[in-house]
């Protein structure tokens, strides 16, 4: 399969799209059975029109919230790979990631998963309580969790 291509697995559609990150072939992907859909989004420093495209509409939305900006720029790494972390190739902020939820937000998002937490520039409460207190504001009433790399999400 190739990035900006899609793949049927039985009844699944599968749609991989490119991310913004200084990997080779990062990408996120959009899952689609029916009208239902998931999409998941991790390693990218900006969210690219095609990237915003392939996660609109979702009903549940797996996207990176790696690093609260603050801790980063104070944190102990050195300061290239803060930039790197940073940059439009790297990671998307805690902020950048509730921005970008805000546009995806309808009727129909039911869960947003919080992914990609850094264990040193993040806290699970910062990343949470950022998108939370957007979710607030605008009266939405989606689920928020994180995902954890040693524990199952369960939706």
């Amino acid at each position: 399969m190739e990035i900006g291509g899609d793949l049927a697995i039985s009844t699944i559609g599968v749609h991989a799209f490119r991310t913004s990150h200084d990997a080779a072939s990062s990408c996120g992907f959009r899952f689609e059975c029916g009208d239902e859909s998931i999409g998941f989004m991790t390693d990218t420093g900006i969210v690219t029109p095609q990237a915003h495209d392939s996660l609109d509409r979702c009903r549940i939305l797996a996207i990176e919230s790696n690093h609260d900006e603050r801790m980063l720029w104070n944190g102990e790494y050195p300061y290239y790979l803060k930039q790197r972390i940073a940059s439009d190739s790297g990671h998307l902020s805690n902020d950048a990631c509730t921005v970008e939820i805000s546009k995806l937000l309808w009727d129909g998002l039911e869960e947003i998963v919080a992914m990609h937490i850094s264990k040193n520039n993040n806290t699970f409460p910062l990343a949470t309580g950022t998108i939370q207190a957007m979710l607030d504001d605008l009266d939405h009433p989606a689920r928020l969790c994180c995902g954890r790399e040693s524990r199952a999400v369960s939706v």
